[in-house]
């Protein structure tokens, strides 16, 4: 695909996506699929606002195959306030995803996946896309851990540009139910340049899940720690985000 696309195209690729679906939905056990739509206050990311402090739209479609094999592709829109010059990076992030999941007695899940972040309308210098490599274990689906790597990430920080580093990103999330429609949730991660010359931050969240059938509502908190210094208050600080979901 070429990196400088016309409005026109960039317009039709988002409309497929969006229609097609948000956020990299987790499959459900058995084969089906799976498609979202999902308006939010704030797309944040790892504990970072990706789209300037304002709101966004995101979409997802997954297949789940058995035994346990699963695909799916989503997007979202994303500014340009973190690259070097504004506008470079494109509007539009469209990640791509392939996973096996399985569950282990009972109580454990097993989940290890590929995915690749890419930027369709950039017509900049620089290859902001990346891949990724992700492992995650469950426990009693109210538990989870997770891990993930890339060895060819692009940081842009206040304190200047980092081009193909290794980062890893590890994180403790868990969600318990409070009535049979609404649940509690919190997170805390870690995200870690490991060869670059920019030290890691850890972020955080907590908030509330409300789910009516197809329709999901959650209210975050997120912050970060040691973020502010290296992306900024406006993306790296406190903030509260809404978010709703629809599935089909």
């Amino acid at each position: 695909m070429e990196a400088n696309l016309s409005a026109a195209a960039q317009t039709a690729l988002v409309c497929l996506v969006l229609c097609a679906a948000a956020g990299a939905p987790r499959p459900a056990a058995g084969a089906e699929g799976r498609l979202s739509l999902v308006a939010a206050s704030d797309y944040v990311h790892r504990g970072l606002s990706l789209n300037d402090a304002g709101p966004a739209l995101l979409a997802g479609a997954s297949y789940r195959f058995d035994p346990g094999v699963y695909a799916g592709v989503w997007a979202a829109t994303v500014s340009n306030s973190r690259t070097i010059v504004r506008g470079a990076a494109g509007r539009f992030e469209v990640n791509y995803l392939v996973g096996y999941s399985r569950p282990w007695r009972d109580a454990w899940d097993f989940d290890v996946a590929a995915l690749r972040y890419e930027y369709p309308d950039s017509d900049a210098p620089i290859d902001y896309g990346y891949t990724e490599l992700a492992v995650s274990v469950g426990y009693g689906g109210w538990l989870w851990f997770s891990a993930a790597v890339s060895r060819d990430a692009t940081l842009v920080t206040l304190r200047g540009l980092e081009y193909d580093v290794t980062t890893a990103a590890l994180e403790l999330a868990v969600e318990r139910p409070l009535r049979a429609w609404l649940s509690w949730a919190a997170g805390v991660g870690y995200f870690d340049f490991r060869d670059g010359a920019t030290p890691g931050y850890a972020y955080f969240n907590a908030g509330l899940a409300a789910r009516f059938r197809r329709l999901e509502a959650e209210l975050q908190y997120i912050d970060t720690a040691r973020g502010e210094r290296l992306f900024g208050r406006r993306l790296a600080g406190p903030r509260v985000v809404l978010s709703l979901m629809a599935s089909f």
